[in-house]
């Protein structure tokens, strides 16, 4: 292992090539060089700070692992920023929790036509701000109501 004590001032792409002869030194110039470009590209996929920083970390040690597969050095900032953006597609795909029958949406009730439908979702908010600025002992008998109210109806959840 080349070990490097110099300081460095050349091209992305000569760094390169002493990663990829397995210099230490030469890597953490480059992931000094690049930290800033790669969290963007990372929290731009998963639009979370901390995880995005996370992410970058991690794509560097991908960098590293993976070092003999970038063919041309002169691309090693798009080939790091595709590194971070991968894995940070992957890790939002992962905490997604998996949509279950029960929980999808119930098909639309017969005879409401879609435009009285988006009509009714959009309501939806304007109705419960109402309903939050009613003070609460009249709110209670909206809530008893609702119990008696149809089940389609979109006030009572």
């Amino acid at each position: 292992m080349a070990i490097t004590t110099m300081a460095f001032s050349g091209t992305d792409a000569a760094l390169w090539e002493l990663v990829c002869a397995d210099d230490r030194q030469a890597f953490a110039e480059l992931v000094k060089r690049h930290p800033s470009a790669v969290s963007a590209v990372a929290y731009n996929a998963c639009g979370d700070l901390t995880l995005s920083e996370d992410i970058a970390q991690e794509a560097f040690w991908t960098a590293w692992r993976e070092r003999s597969l970038l063919l041309d050095p002169s691309r090693l900032r798009a080939w790091l920023c595709g590194i971070a953006r991968n894995l940070a597609k992957n890790s939002v795909r992962r905490s997604r929790p998996a949509e279950s029958l029960s929980s999808q949406a119930e098909p639309q009730a017969a005879g409401r036509e879609p435009a009285d439908e988006a009509a009714s979702l959009e309501e939806q908010p304007l109705v419960w701000r109402a309903l939050e600025e009613i003070p609460e002992t009249y709110r209670e008998p909206l809530k008893a109501e609702s119990i008696a109210a149809p089940p389609h109806c979109w006030v009572c959840r």
